[in-house]
């Protein structure tokens, strides 16, 4: 089964080059998680019995602006967090398929979830 989750554009205190205060941070990933857990209850994912998943994300950035696949995954990070906490399904076992999407005002994260073998 495939489930569709739209995540909200991670903030950019999230970003490996920010360097900003570590409670500007800290508060980003706390909302970031938040977030994405409330998403994914909100599209209907509940716990997943499934040893390991499939995480598909699609970046839709708010700007034409450059940036870097490896850094907007890092950005997600308390987001996957999230997404593991909504399926119970352990983050370490997860693989990733990254693509861009359309630039979307306000900017956007297309999550599809699958079961995958681990």
């Amino acid at each position: 089964m495939i489930h569709r989750v739209e995540l909200p554009w991670p903030s950019s205190a999230l970003s490996p080059n920010a360097r900003g205060h570590w409670r500007i941070a800290a508060a980003a990933k706390a909302r970031a998680r938040r977030d994405a857990n409330i998403a994914c209850r909100a599209a209907g994912v509940r716990n997943i019995d499934a040893p390991a998943l499939h995480l598909s994300l699609t970046f839709c950035a708010p700007t034409r602006g450059r940036r870097d696949m490896d850094n907007l995954l890092a950005s997600m990070k308390a987001a996957i967090d999230g997404i593991a906490d909504a399926t119970g399904v352990d983050d370490s076992t997860y693989s990733f398929t990254l693509a861009r999407g359309p630039v979307r005002k306000g900017g956007a994260v297309l999550a599809e979830i699958t079961s995958a073998e681990a």
